[in-house]
């Protein structure tokens, strides 16, 4: 077993993103990132690590988010939602989540998926529907209910592939701040989807909103790859996927500290050129628990310059 404790402390090095990208490229079929926040800003350096790792292979990403302030029922009906401000709100088929919660989606034909669910399963679908079905029955007026149905299922299809993941970005773009968290999720894990299904067909994503179910925030920030249900590699720490945890070289980064833990072989390949506290290796077979709190102890006093 490998394992080292990381400590981000300057602009030019993040272990953290190091440690993530090689825990990605290993050889697992299941990736869970349990996290706070996630930010659009950093998805495609991830969506570069998971192509590389999952082309052409089956496997699933599980998205644990948390530290929203809704549940997915109440921002979409989104009079009672304390997100009522976001740029989000006009989004073409709007609650399409409220559904989805912890249901896995392949990547392959993920839209239709998507769609198929929301007709049999969302609360949200037949008001819906009539809403849109007044003004259409106006152009096409004495067509038969399944004309109508088959009109609607194509038009949310269309609305999915071509608008709701644009619109998103363009509101990101304009001020990420009025974007809820909820929203910002919901485009993170979309544009997900929309960037690997070409390369990683076979790949499945299930993103769990936990404040849907759980009393409290979910604030765990773990990161991990198992393979067949076994753990493999597995990140636990402050760093969440933000972009000041995230980027290198900004001017402005966040001190983290974390630690990474391999189950295959004792050599963790990080290392940094100007700071000797960024990475602290340690060999479990060799160490004791002295040396371990030693360990972390200077490597605390080194980051924080006591």
């Amino acid at each position: 077993m490998g394992m080292a404790i990381l400590f981000r402390n300057e602009d030019i090095f993040n272990p953290f993103k190091r440690a993530m990208l090689d825990l990605i490229a290993e050889d697992g079929d299941t990736l869970i990132l349990s996290t706070g926040y996630i930010d659009l800003e950093i998805a495609d350096e991830l969506i570069n690590g998971i192509k590389n790792s999952f082309k052409g292979r089956h496997g699933e990403i599980i998205i644990i988010a948390g530290h929203v302030f809704d549940t997915a029922s109440k921002h979409y009906g989104y009079r009672h939602s304390k997100n009522r401000n976001c740029l989000a709100k006009d989004l073409p088929f709007r609650g399409y989540i409220d559904f989805l919660n912890g249901e896995k989606i392949l990547l392959n034909n993920y839209i239709d998926t998507v769609v198929d669910k929301y007709i049999s399963n969302s609360s949200h679908y037949s008001d819906y529907y009539n809403s849109q079905l007044s003004n259409y029955k106006k152009r096409k007026p004495g067509m038969i209910d399944a004309y109508y149905r088959a009109w609607f299922k194509n038009f949310l299809r269309n609305s999915l592939q071509n608008k709701h993941l644009s619109k998103l970005k363009v509101d990101l773009e304009k001020d990420k701040t009025k974007v809820c968290w909820y929203c910002h999720i919901n485009v993170f894990t979309w544009y997900l989807r929309d960037q690997l299904k070409v390369d990683c067909p076979n790949l499945s994503i299930r993103v769990i909103f936990a404040t849907d179910f759980l009393n409290h925030s979910w604030h765990s920030k773990i990161s991990m790859i198992t393979k067949k249900n076994t753990p493999i590699a597995s990140i636990i720490g402050s760093s969440n996927l933000t972009k000041a945890v995230w980027k290198e070289r900004t001017g402005n980064f966040h001190f983290e500290a974390d630690i990474y833990i391999k189950s295959n072989g004792t050599n963790i390949s990080l290392r940094s050129d100007t700071s000797p506290f960024s990475v602290i290796h340690v060999d479990p077979r060799t160490v004791n628990e002295n040396q371990l709190l030693g360990e972390i102890y200077n490597g605390l006093k080194g980051s924080a310059k006591i």
